[in-house]
């Protein structure tokens, strides 16, 4: 019993991310398990190009069952708290679509255990979730953080500031290559070179392609000493 007890606390103690191959399929498929979710990511098979993609689920070895079809590569799976010492196991997979939903490549089957998180596997997890939304909602042109994931060529100094700090954070963790973090950087620095400034300052929200002031509101639409801070904060960093 004492055994056990101190593989359980050894457990506890690393993030709690599991992605173990069941089958080898035609294209690869990720997995990480969280303490109420699964979250999901594959590439897109070679050849054609797919329509869409259908997730599936099996519970205990048993058949799969569709969970649903997208169009994007990842999937969240939530499948609620499994309780204090307990666990869920769930094997995954992805089918590769064509127009008329018929499979066409299959991915590999991966097993995901969902349990309880210790304290530093959820600051991990908030660590690079928080990471992931500035780095692949950054704005295609100049690489700033959009306000939100819809909203389309309006970015946000004070936002990108964040944005900043995260991917140095990511960049230590290994989560991406220094390079492509100084890659960001270098486009973020060179579009606001020659974006919209007011004696230096830079505005709360600008056009992310043309670097063009947008309003923020009524009487907001120059310079804006706090957003400009943070982002001054970030690239000092």
């Amino acid at each position: 019993m004492k055994h056990l007890n101190i593989v359980w606390m050894l457990a506890m103690m690393i993030p709690f991310v599991i992605n173990s191959i069941r089958a080898q399929g035609d294209f690869p498929l990720t997995a990480l398990g969280y303490d109420s979710h699964a979250e999901l990511q594959w590439e897109a098979p070679s050849g054609t190009p797919p329509s869409g993609y259908r997730v599936l689920r099996s519970v205990g070895g048993a058949s799969f069952d569709t969970l649903g079809i997208t169009t994007e590569n990842y999937w969240l799976d939530f499948t609620g708290f499994p309780g204090t010492g307990n666990s869920f196991g769930f094997q995954y997979k992805v089918s590769a679509l064509n127009g008329a939903l018929q499979e066409i490549a299959s991915s590999d089957t991966v097993e995901v255990v969902i349990a309880p998180m210790s304290d530093s596997a959820l600051l991990d997890m908030v660590q690079r979730y928080t990471f992931r939304y500035f780095w692949e909602f950054g704005h295609p042109v100049s690489g700033l953080a959009r306000e939100r994931n819809t909203s389309g060529d309006i970015v946000t100094m004070g936002g990108s500031g964040f944005g900043i700090m995260a991917m140095l954070v990511a960049a230590h963790r290994g989560w991406i290559t220094r390079e492509a973090a100084r890659d960001r950087l270098l486009q973020i620095v060179g579009f606001l070179q020659f974006a919209d400034r007011y004696h230096g300052v830079f505005p709360h929200w600008m056009n992310g392609t043309n670097g063009n002031t947008i309003p923020f509101s009524q009487f907001d639409d120059g310079g804006d000493v706090v957003e400009t801070a943070f982002l001054m904060q970030g690239l000092q960093a």
